[in-house]
């Protein structure tokens, strides 16, 4: 399969593309309506140098390449160390027989990736092993962050409740002292308080019962009444008129 698609997508002949070939798909919008699309591999043109042919070698890579040489250690080691099928490349086949020659002739010897694997993966389970360290100091340093945090709300917390005590003692203190500044009220004893208090309920009710009931006719104003003294000495005055001695007519 993956040599069909080397063979649909021939530029990867012509370059290092690592396998990396071209995808197909569907852009699918909000709508969910699909579109057909294809996605191109990042391919960089670089000039990486080569120490068995010291010097330079212009290339059409992907960035995948590209990472996979830094990791290697060079041009030489990634293809040397990488088999056919992950090439699938022509050029890069024959820069692997250019450099495969030219490392027997100078060690005379065939060149072994064994080493290199070795390397790497020396390399890699280091590398593991460093990041495990740093992420147990990173839980660690998170751990005493939150430790001092927690300390820090604790005696915030303890600092809030102590200024709450004094603040209530104070209070407190203030209430007894004004306390003993007033004077003190003699207190009436219950009994006579009691009496007190009915006495002034019993006359408190009539008075209330007075204003409730409506104005009798008795207690209307009055018209003056007719002096009658003067009418009594009048009628006296009379029946000794009456009773006076008449002069007798016979006189003459």
């Amino acid at each position: 399969m993956a040599s069909n698609a080397a063979n649909v997508f021939k530029r990867a002949q012509r370059g290092l593309y690592g396998g990396k070939t071209i995808l197909s798909g569907n852009h699918v919008s909000f709508s969910n309506k699909k579109t057909r699309r294809t996605w191109l591999p990042n391919v960089q043109s670089k000039k990486l140098y080569s120490e068995l042919l010291e010097k330079p070698v212009p290339l059409r890579l992907t960035t995948y390449v590209l990472r996979w040489v830094d990791k290697v250690g060079g041009l030489d080691n990634y293809l040397l160390a990488t088999p056919e099928r992950k090439l699938q490349s022509k050029l890069g086949s024959e820069l692997k027989a250019e450099l495969r020659a030219k490392y027997f002739e100078k060690h005379g010897v065939k060149y072994d990736p064994k080493p290199l694997i070795l390397a790497q993966r020396a390399e890699r389970s280091a590398r593991t092993v460093v990041n495990r360290a740093a992420k147990e100091a990173k839980k660690l340093e998170i751990a005493e962050r939150d430790r001092l945090a927690a300390e820090r709300a604790a005696a915030l917390a303890a600092e809030k409740a102590a200024a709450a005590e004094a603040a209530a003692a104070a209070r407190a203190a203030k209430a007894a002292k004004a306390a003993q500044a007033k004077p003190k009220a003699t207190k009436k004893p219950k009994d006579e308080s009691a009496a007190a208090d009915g006495e002034s309920a019993s006359a408190a009710q009539p008075s209330a019962e007075a204003a409730s009931k409506p104005a009798s006719p008795s207690a209307q104003p009055s018209s003056p009444a007719p002096d009658t003294s003067a009418a009594s000495a009048s009628e006296g005055s009379k029946p000794a008129a009456a009773a006076a001695p008449q002069p007798d007519a016979k006189l003459d």
